[in-house]
């Protein structure tokens, strides 16, 4: 019986080592997310502006033509 259960028990233990281990790879995995939304949300503050700039020009250009062309 006793035998029994320290193979249990190293059975056990083996199971958790192996959750610990997939947790501590899943938390790693997400730190690597976040940096990269950070990343990416830091290049979309630095290009907004001047995207938003050149669409809205090109979007009074597009109407100043269908403007002419309905005249």
């Amino acid at each position: 019986m006793d035998k029994e259960l320290l193979q249990r028990f190293d059975n056990m233990e083996k199971k958790i080592e192996l959750i610990l281990q997939l947790l501590q790879h899943n938390q790693k995995t997400d730190i690597r997310v976040i940096e990269h939304i950070d990343f990416i949300e830091n290049i979309y503050g630095n290009v907004k502006k001047p995207l938003d700039f050149v669409c809205n020009n090109i979007n009074n250009f597009i109407e100043c033509e269908k403007d002419i062309k309905d005249k």
